[in-house]
C-alpha cells in the first residue's frame, strides 16, 4: 500500500531485456492514493525493455492527495518486448495503461486479457478515467526532435467498463 499523499510513482523500472518475460512483476496487489478526479500516484513508471507485468491488481483509492501527478497504472516512456496481461486496474483516475513514448517509440508490445474498471461514482461523474493509450505524448517531439516509431503492437481481449464518458 502506498500512502504518500504527495508522491509521483511507486515502482520505477528500467530493465534492458531483449525478450518478453526476462523481467517480471507478477501476482502483486498494490493500492495508491488519488484525489478521485485525475491526480494521484502512478503504479509503474520508466523506460524499459523485456518486461512482463501479469496477474496483478492495481487499485486507486480516493483520499486527500495533494501532489501534481496524473495517476496511471503502467506508464513506460519507451521500450520493447513489453507484455501486460491478466491484470486488474480498479479506480485508476487517469490512464490504466499509458504507453506514453516520451523518450522513444515502442516495439513488440502485447496488451491483453486485462480488466479496467471503476467503482467510484465521483470518478464516473467526472469522466476522468481512461483505459488504454499507446501514443507519443505532446512533449515527445520536443524531447526527441522527431515523432517516435511504433511497430508490432497488439492490444486485444481487454475488458474496459464503467469509466464514465471516455474509454
Amino acid at each position: 500500500n502506498i500512502d504518500d499523499l504527495n508522491g509521483n510513482g511507486s515502482i520505477t523500472i528500467n530493465f534492458k531485456g531483449a525478450a518478453w518475460g526476462e523481467n517480471s512483476i507478477h501476482h502483486c496487489e498494490a493500492s495508491a492514493p488519488n484525489d478521485g478526479y485525475g491526480m494521484g500516484v502512478d503504479f509503474i513508471q520508466g523506460g524499459t525493455s523485456g518486461v512482463s507485468v501479469h496477474h496483478n491488481t492495481f487499485t486507486g483509492y480516493a483520499t486527500a492527495y495533494t501532489g501534481s501527478q496524473h495517476q496511471d497504472g503502467w506508464q513506460p516512456l519507451t521500450g520493447s518486448y513489453l507484455e501486460l496481461y491478466s491484470n486488474k486496474f480498479i479506480n485508476i483516475v487517469n490512464y490504466s495503461v499509458f504507453f506514453e513514448a516520451y523518450y522513444g517509440g515502442f516495439s513488440h508490445v502485447r496488451i491483453y486479457n486485462n480488466i479496467i474498471t471503476n467503482t467510484l461514482p465521483s470518478i464516473q461523474a467526472s469522466a476522468a478515467p481512461r483505459g488504454i493509450m499507446v501514443v507519443p505524448s505532446g512533449g515527445a517531439f520536443n524531447s526527441l526532435g522527431y515523432w517516435p516509431a511504433f511497430d508490432d503492437i497488439i492490444i486485444a481481449n481487454n475488458i474496459i467498463c464503467d469509466l464514465g464518458g471516455t474509454h
